[in-house]
C-alpha cells in the first residue's frame, strides 16, 4: 500500500508536469476507483477457483508489471487504462487478503485481526 499510495500522487504531478488538464488527471484518478469497483465485482471469482495465494500472485505481479509500463508509455490516455488495471489489481489483492483473514481467523481474533490489518493498510497509504 505504501507504493499505490505514492504512484497515485506521482502520477498525478507527472501529469500535470506534461501538460495534461484537470479532466485528465481527473480521468485517471476516476479510472483508478472505476476499476476498484470493477475488481471488487470480478475478484471473488478468481479466488474461489484458483486460491487466495495464486489470486494474490497473479494480481501483484500484474499490477508490478503494469506500474513499469507508465515509464515506457508516457501518454496520458494509457495512463488512464493503466489506472483502470491498477484499481482492478488492488481490488484483488483486498478481496484476498480481507478473505483470507476472515477465513483463517477465529471469532475471537477476527476483529483485533481486521483492526491491525486495516491500520497496515491505511499507515502504508498514508505515508506513500
Amino acid at each position: 500500500m505504501l507504493g499505490d499510495g505514492f504512484i497515485a500522487t506521482l502520477l498525478s504531478i507527472r501529469l500535470e508536469n506534461e501538460g495534461a488538464g484537470a479532466i485528465v488527471i481527473g480521468a485517471a484518478a476516476t479510472a483508478y476507483f472505476g476499476g476498484l469497483t470493477l475488481g471488487a465485482i470480478r475478484s471473488p471469482a478468481p479466488v474461489q477457483r484458483v486460491g487466495h495465494i495464486s489470486a494474490f500472485a497473479a494480481a501483484v505481479s500484474l499490477l508490478s508489471a503494469d506500474t513499469l509500463i507508465y515509464a515506457l508509455i508516457p501518454q496520458a490516455g494509457a495512463w488512464i487504462v493503466l489506472r483502470l488495471i491498477d484499481g482492478m489489481c488492488v481490488a484483488m489483492v483486498f478481496v484476498c487478503i480481507e478473505s483470507w483473514l476472515n477465513q483463517a481467523a477465529d471469532v475471537k481474533t477476527r476483529g483485533s485481526i481486521l483492526a491491525a490489518y486495516m491500520v497496515a493498510l491505511y499507515s502504508g497509504q498514508a505515508a506513500g
